[in-house]
Parts: C-alpha cells; sequence; structure tokens
C-alpha cells in the first residue's frame, strides 16, 4: 500500500518548500506509508495472523517495507544492495521491481492509479497491462536479474508513460485542481495555529468555489519574480525518456536483454519528454476590480514579450511586440 494519492500535494509543495532548511527532516512520501504499514499492523494486532500464516515477521516485515520504498537506480547500485534487499536477497533483485520501480518507473502502483483515474474521470486507458505481463519474463543483466519486456511491447509502454503525462495535465495538475491545493498549502504554512483557525472558512471557500483566480502561466525560463505556482508535466523521469531505462528481449533470443532508443519504436514520439511553466494566482476577493486590472497588467507583459497567446476567456488580439526576437508561436495562458 502507498499513499500516492495524499502524496503529490505534500512532494511538490511541502516538501520543496522545506528542502532547503537547515536541520528539519522531510517526511517523503513512501516515509509516510511504512509508518502507515507500522501502525496498521500494530493497531490491528497482525503479527499473531501473520504467524499463523508462517510468515518470518522480522524478515517479512522488512520485505515488505522494501518493496514500498524500492530500490535505488544509478552508480551506487551495488553499495546499497544488502541494505535495501535484505528482506529477499540481490537474487530476487526484480521482486523490488513489482511495487515501486526506481529503475523504468514500470511498476504495478502506477497501473492501479492509471486504471482507477482513468476510470472514474472517463479518460480512455490505451495502456493495457494485461498484454504486458502476458510478454514480461526476468532476465539476468550485470549479475543482477530484472524485469524484462518484449521488444514489441514499447509502443505500449509510451503509452503508458503519455497517459501518466495526460492525466497530470488534465487532472492531478489542473488549474482549479492546483489552485485548491494552493490554497489548503497556503492556509497551513501561515497559520499561527489555536487548531488550525480559519481552516473551516477555507474549506467553506473551496467548497463555494471562491477560490484564487488564475491569471495565466508563461513558461519558467522567462521570469521568475511572477512564480506561484510552479508546474512540471512529464514521463516520470524529469526531461529523460523513461524507456531508455527499460531492457527488452526479442523474439529470437529470449535471454539476451536489450535496450531500444525511440527511434527504433516510432519516428512520431516526442522529442522533449517534459515541459515547465509557472502560474500566477490572484488572492484577493474574486469580484475585486482590481482582479481585471492584475489580468490586463499580465497580459500586456506577456504581450510585449510573447506574442500569439491564448488566453482563459478566448484569443486576444495584441498589438505588434517592441522585440520580435521573443516571439514564440508556442506560449499560451490558461
Amino acid at each position: 500500500m502507498k499513499t500516492t494519492d495524499l502524496s503529490s500535494t505534500w512532494d511538490r509543495d511541502f516538501t520543496a518548500t522545506f528542502s532547503f532548511v537547515p536541520n528539519v527532516f522531510v517526511l517523503q512520501h513512501e516515509d509516510a506509508s511504512i509508518m502507515m504499514f507500522d501502525h496498521m499492523v500494530e493497531v490491528n494486532e497482525l503479527k499473531k495472523e501473520m504467524e499463523e500464516y508462517k510468515l518470518l515477521l522480522d524478515k517479512d516485515l522488512e520485505f515488505i517495507k522494501q518493496l514500498i520504498v524500492g530500490c535505488p537506480d544509478g552508480e551506487n547500485v551495488s553499495q546499497s544492495l544488502p541494505h535495501t534487499t535484505s528482506g529477499r536477497g540481490e537474487d530476487k533483485y526484480f521482486l523490488y521491481e513489482i511495487v515501486a520501480n526506481k529503475t523504468s518507473g514500470i511498476d504495478v502502483d502506477k497501473w492501479d492509479y492509471l486504471a482507477r483515474d482513468c476510470h472514474h474521470l472517463g479518460i480512455p486507458m490505451t495502456f493495457d497491462y494485461r498484454r504486458l505481463l502476458m510478454f514480461t519474463r526476468v532476465c539476468e543483466v550485470d549479475g543482477l536479474r530484472h524485469i524484462c519486456i518484449r521488444d514489441k511491447e514499447a509502443e505500449n509502454l509510451y503509452d503508458m508513460f503519455y497517459r501518466r503525462f495526460s492525466l497530470h495535465q488534465r487532472a492531478y495538475q489542473h488549474r482549479v485542481s492546483n489552485i485548491i491545493e494552493y490554497i489548503v498549502f497556503d492556509q497551513i504554512l501561515n497559520s499561527s495555529d489555536d487548531n488550525l483557525k480559519g481552516a473551516k472558512e477555507i474549506l467553506n471557500k473551496i467548497v463555494r468555489r471562491q477560490i484564487y483566480k488564475c491569471l495565466g502561466k508563461i513558461p519558467s525560463k522567462v521570469v521568475t519574480q511572477l512564480c506561484s505556482c510552479v508546474v512540471t508535466l512529464d514521463y516520470g523521469m524529469k526531461d529523460k525518456d523513461p524507456i531508455d531505462k527499460v531492457y527488452f528481449y526479442s523474439k529470437r533470443n529470449l535471454d539476451e536483454p536489450y535496450r531500444i532508443s525511440k527511434e527504433q519504436v516510432s519516428k512520431l514520439l516526442p522529442a522533449d519528454f517534459n515541459e515547465t511553466f509557472l502560474r500566477v494566482y490572484w488572492k484577493g476577493e474574486p469580484n475585486d476590480e482590481s482582479l481585471e486590472s492584475a489580468k490586463e497588467i499580465f497580459n500586456q507583459w506577456c504581450a510585449r514579450n510573447f506574442p500569439l497567446l491564448q488566453v482563459i476567456d478566448g484569443p486576444v488580439q495584441y498589438p505588434q511586440p517592441q522585440h520580435p526576437q521573443f516571439s514564440h508561436p508556442n506560449i499560451y495562458i490558461l
């Protein structure tokens, strides 16, 4: 069990805010999952139940926690293996790629929330995990046994990562979702305690949709002093292609894993695997006359630097910019 549903705002806002504060322990959502698991075992007295099923408590409980955290990927994997795989051993390394795959991001945790959220949002689920399981096997790579995928399923994997990207774009980091998260985050950070006095008023504002108004968004490298909320959409590995981390096998040779480049899959796959932009929010009352003035000022600034923009209320004609070298046809405002 992972706290993915609760962790996005925490990781994106709270963790980022406090990560630079010295002597402050920043709780990762995997740590919170382990704490919840320990709590469930203790409160429900599950150790007795586990013993009845012949589980080795120390070893198996450690194994479950290691599955939640996953094995690190990178140059220091070999040094960390004795600690991170003590629940089952290095010879069962592939087991640690099932729940939280830190190497490629292909794991059942992702499959679970993709299927769940596509179902409830009415978004078609093009990725077929059942088919992928039919073409999955374990192969040895550099002394470790990895989960490998049949080469012809590379396009299916791209569908999976694109669906993740699409859900972030259309739901998880949707403009209104981000605004509501920002309201809650802003309230908690600025609370003078008293049991979070005023939290009820904030929640009522959310229910009545009296939320901050989004003035627009701009590419993050343009100007940083306007940043209120940084939104990054990617395929799960920032600017990297996650398929570069996947081992494939071929029909002709089942036991010799290899890597596949995106050019071998299709010429129509994206050249870039992430995009980052800034959202600027209005925190005053929604009926404040200054809101329209703020929008106009923001739009004028964008018009001077980035023409051909699309705004919330539809296309707006801007005058010819004074600095044509800043022209960019792909910048738009939400």
